[in-house]
This record gives structure tokens, C-alpha cells and sequence, in this order.
């Protein structure tokens, strides 16, 4: 992982919206803008897990949309167990697209047993995970985790720590997350868990990053520093 004095780390861009809200799209578009802007590759975190006949439709359907824009793909389902170093070096100063923090939360709190581990969690220490983060998302982490039973907090963290080391070398980062939160259905205990965390992550990560964008039927709203 790279030293956070060593450069500038990436301001950040959340964008938030419901399945379908072209939110995929409209965070496709600024990653290249960014790209052009830094004069630099363009780098496609897909989260999503090949298994499956509905994921493998929605994988294709993703790579249709971001066919021809310039970007190297890298499958990370979960970010902490698959980046390495040479992946974080080819980020240095790149345009960095990660799609998507719900399905990477999904991923990291519904693993079977055995292939999650919270051992590079500690690569990362608080003091470094705090210096990515600042000092108003670190706060929010520990709210949040003080809310949590020690499953979700370990989940929320390994996301958490997954995402900021790329932010840490990217030259920009955007991320895109699911609003999932517009019902007041019933639902499962594990249903719940991953609403909690996926709820705490967003919160963090909107603390952390400079804009938030809440895209709506196709339409980006500003909900923190501007649409740029």
C-alpha cells in the first residue's frame, strides 16, 4: 500500500441510486472524465461474482456498457482478499471505478466460512484506515460499529479498509453504492445485517468523499459538494 504523505489521495465521488436508476451509467461517465482530466488509465473494480445465470447477465450487461471507454477490468469480489501491491501500483494517479460497495458488502458478510478472513484488516492499522478516511467519516466507523455485533462491525471494517486502500493510491475514486432503504418492509435477520451495514457504509464513505451524487431515473442530484 502506498504512504497517504506520499501524494494526494483521491477526493472520492459516491453515487448513490436504486437498481435501474442509471447510476452505473452516470458513474461510467465521470470515471472517463476523470481519466481524461488526470491523463491517466481508467481502472474497473467489478465486485460482482461470475455464478450464477442472473449474475452473468447483469456482468454482460455491465461490460456492454462500459464497452469501448478505456477500462482495464479487475475482478476483486472481495477487495481485502484479492488486491494485491502491483494492483495498487497500477492505481497511481488512475481513474478508479468501483461498482459496487453493495454487492462487495453482500460478498463480504455472506461468505462461507473459511473464506473471509480479517487478516489484512491489520495491514491496515486505525491510524492509517483514520488518515484515508478523516476525521468526520473515522467517527462515523466508530458510531456505527458501536451499533453492530461484531460480525457486521468485522464486515464494515474489512469493506471499509478494502476501499481506502484504493483511495489511498487512485487519483480519483468513484464508487458506486445501492440505495436500497425506500421500503419499511419485513425482513430477515440476515436481510437486516446486510441493510445495516450496506447503511453504515454509505454513511462513511458520503463523510469521506468530497461529492455525492444521487442519480433518479437517470438524473444526477448533487447531494454533497456539486455534480463538478
Amino acid at each position: 500500500m502506498t504512504d497517504p504523505k506520499d501524494h494526494a489521495m483521491a477526493p472520492g465521488v459516491l453515487v448513490l441510486g436504486a437498481a435501474g436508476s442509471g447510476k452505473s451509467a452516470y458513474a461510467e461517465q465521470l470515471c472517463v472524465g476523470s481519466a481524461r482530466t488526470l491523463r491517466a488509465g481508467s481502472l474497473y473494480l467489478a465486485t460482482m461474482p461470475s455464478g450464477g445465470e442472473d449474475a452473468r447477465r447483469r456482468i454482460e450487461r455491465h461490460r456492454k456498457l462500459r464497452e469501448g471507454k478505456g477500462f482495464e477490468t479487475l475482478e476483486l469480489p472481495q477487495l481485502l482478499f484479492g488486491t494485491d501491491e502491483g494492483m495498487l501500483l497500477q492505481a497511481q494517479g488512475a481513474a478508479v471505478l468501483l461498482e459496487c460497495v453493495g454487492t462487495l458488502v453482500a460478498n463480504e458478510l455472506f461468505a462461507e466460512e473459511g473464506e473471509v478472513s480479517d487478516r489484512k484488516c491489520s495491514e491496515m492499522d486505525d491510524a492509517r484506515l483514520r488518515a484515508v478516511l478523516g476525521d468526520a467519516a473515522w467517527r462515523e466507523w466508530l458510531r456505527a460499529a458501536s451499533t453492530m455485533d461484531r460480525r457486521c462491525a468485522s464486515c464494515l471494517k474489512r469493506c471499509l479498509a478494502g476501499i481506502a486502500s484504493w483511495l489511498e493510491a487512485a487519483g480519483e475514486m468513484v464508487l458506486v453504492s445501492n440505495d436500497v432503504f425506500a421500503d419499511d418492509g419485513v425482513y430477515d435477520k440476515e436481510t437486516l445485517a446486510y441493510r445495516a451495514v450496506l447503511g453504515a457504509a454509505n454513511r462513511v464513505l458520503a463523510r469521506r468523499c468530497a461529492r455525492v451524487v444521487e442519480v433518479v431515473c437517470g438524473i444526477p442530484m448533487a447531494v454533497k459538494g456539486g455534480l463538478g
